[in-house]
């Protein structure tokens, strides 16, 4: 629905400004001077429709999230989960990206693209990643009706 859509963007613009302005910590985590984690490091991560329940009857797509688990591919162990959000507007749209790690949340932004792959821009974060900058770009492996596999590239400095 229409309403829907404007309180989706609403979220999206008003949290990714909100997150920019105090992410701007000059390189610096919030942990007392800490440095933000620097470098690149690969995560798959295995996703699933998180589909709100329908309040009149009828699933509103563009209120659809993707995510799940985040493992690190060397370990196989889970290290955190993600989370994939997307405003839509005439079928282009913005899509934020919540990357919860052990170090914190990280959060990207970026245009909404076909299927699950594209390019974020890291805005910021929480914990370690405050005033984090970088880039996540997100690369689909699988593709199932419900489920799919994807590559995370996220490259900090």
């Amino acid at each position: 629905s229409r309403r829907t859509f404007l309180q989706l963007t609403t979220g999206l613009v008003g949290g990714a400004a909100a997150l920019a302005a105090c992410g701007s910590g000059g390189g610096s985590g919030a942990a007392g001077g800490v440095p933000i984690p620097a470098g690149s490091r690969v995560l798959l991560g295995s996703g699933r429709l998180l589909a709100p329940a329908p309040g009149d009857g009828e699933l509103d797509l563009g209120a659809v999230a993707f995510g799940g688990p985040m493992i690190d591919p060397a370990s196989g162990d889970a290290v955190g989960t993600f989370r994939a959000q997307a405003a839509e507007n005439l079928g282009a749209g913005v899509e934020l990206q919540t990357l919860k790690l052990p170090e914190g949340t990280l959060f990207a932004v970026g245009e909404r693209s076909e299927g699950r792959s594209g390019s974020y821009a890291i805005v910021g974060g929480t914990d370690a990643f405050v005033g984090a900058r970088g880039t996540c770009d997100v690369r689909q492996l699988s593709d199932g009706a419900v489920r799919s596999d994807l590559e995370f590239s996220i490259s900090l400095g």
